[in-house]
């Protein structure tokens, strides 16, 4: 008998509806000879086109991202609503969040816990998603906050056609995103929103320098922010480290995501398996975290085990158990994972791009993105490990990346309320 997993095909469903409901709105934009030519351009390209945006009296702050549901609240998504949050916070105004996915009454009551209980938001706050936003008062005064690009592309059309005043569109980037593409349709939009005009609220320095190299775009140095990390856990973590920690090396793989390269590090770990064995550094565990993926065989001594994807909270204390943790990004995203791991005392091992890795801190080992050099700095950071024991929390590291967070989104809130 068959066991169907009612709880995906429900959130398969939810999905269908809000594209359905989409689409029914963009066909209705037929007779708008604005918005024709942008119609298959891309699937969000109109997401807000139907919106009243001179309905509203007073103005909010809007943070619009693609997915607003509780297991897409990872780093990226909560950096997004802590912005917002601040933003709402220094304006005293009301926020709004759209998600481009569909969100059922449930997933709603857990974003706007999650807004409440960790950044103790005191303003009035409205969750929407594609299907109820069309409802929502807007003002020409709003505040808007784009995330990934897709969200920004459709701002950037509708501040195209003077819909809203592009001045007023804070841009928050994380990522070079064009790269998480092939030569495509998708790249050149993504690399076109960086030249919308909009307020840029980037994560780090090294980001930062990689949009001025490929892009061209000169971002003010008063709007870089250094990571988000969650540092009250990290010095958690790094004070469990000493009766936790083991010979163990994590592996930050998902497959799902090429940026992250799961190929490359899998055959960067059974490099290193047989070198550790071979030097009589052994045995150590091996533990893939991120994702759920299948044990697979590094040597005839050792497999790769994994541990999926992890709660917050477990995923803090997973770290504490490694000595080492193998982190790969093909783009220039300030990875949290290896960061977390240099923070809480472990040793980190990551590819380099363009030399803004290397030197950010001595636990970090930042090399080229091939299996053997990436094996021989695993091997070398368990040595220095199984040597030295396991460091102190040292979060030295934030004056190398940035700004003070609050600091950066206030001077892109007043970039947009001159």
């Amino acid at each position: 008998m068959t066991t169907y997993p009612w709880a995906r095909v429900a959130t398969h469903a939810r999905q269908l509806a809000s594209i359905r409901s989409l689409r029914r709105k963009t066909d209705a934009l037929h007779k708008d000879a604005d918005a024709l030519p942008y119609i298959g351009l891309n699937p969000y390209s109109l997401a807000l086109d139907y919106l009243d945006l001179q309905s509203a009296t007073s103005p909010q702050v809007v943070l619009v991202v693609p997915d607003a549901r509780q297991n897409a609240m990872f780093a990226g998504t909560r950096t997004a609503i802590k912005a917002a949050v601040e933003a709402a916070t220094l304006t005293g105004r009301p926020l709004r969040i759209v998600s481009f996915a569909a969100l059922s009454s449930t997933e709603r009551q857990r974003c706007s816990e999650l807004v409440d209980s960790e950044f103790e938001f005191g303003q009035p706050l409205i969750i929407d998603d594609l299907r109820t936003v069309s409802n929502a008062p807007c003002s020409s005064g709003d505040i808007w906050i784009a995330t990934y690009y897709t969200t920004a592309h459709c701002l950037q059309l509708l501040a195209d056609r003077q819909r809203i005043d592009r001045s007023k569109v804070i841009y928050l980037i994380q990522d070079h995103e064009p790269t998480f593409f092939p030569a495509s349709t998708s790249a050149a939009l993504a690399s076109a929103t960086y030249q919308a005009g909009f307020v840029p609220l980037v994560n780090t320095n090294v980001l930062a320098q990689t949009l001025q190299k490929r892009e061209g775009v000169d971002i003010p140095p008063q709007h870089v922010f250094s990571a988000e990390l969650d540092y009250g856990r990290l010095a958690g973590t790094a004070s469990r480290r000493d009766s936790a920690e083991r010979d163990r090396i994590l592996f930050y793989g998902r497959p799902a995501k090429p940026r992250n390269m799961f190929d490359l590090g899998l055959c960067a770990l059974r490099l290193a398996a047989r070198k550790i064995e071979d030097s009589g550094l052994g045995p150590v565990e091996f533990v893939s975290i991120g994702a759920k993926v299948p044990q697979s065989r590094l040597t005839t001594m050792s497999s790769l085990k994994s541990s999926g994807r992890l709660e917050w909270a477990r995923y803090f204390d997973m770290l504490a158990t490694g000595r080492v943790m193998l982190s790969l990004q093909a783009t220039p995203h300030p990875s949290h994972p290896p960061l977390d791991m240099i923070v809480s005392g472990g040793h980190a091992v990551t590819n380099e791009i363009e030399g803004v890795r290397a030197g950010l801190h001595p636990r970090l080992h930042a090399v080229t993105a091939d299996p053997t050099d990436l094996a021989d700095a695993i091997v070398a950071a368990l040595r220095e490990s199984k040597s030295k024991g396991p460091g102190p929390y040292d979060d030295t590291i934030r004056e190398k990346l940035g700004r003070p967070f609050q600091d950066a989104v206030a001077s892109a809130v007043r970039a947009t309320t001159p």
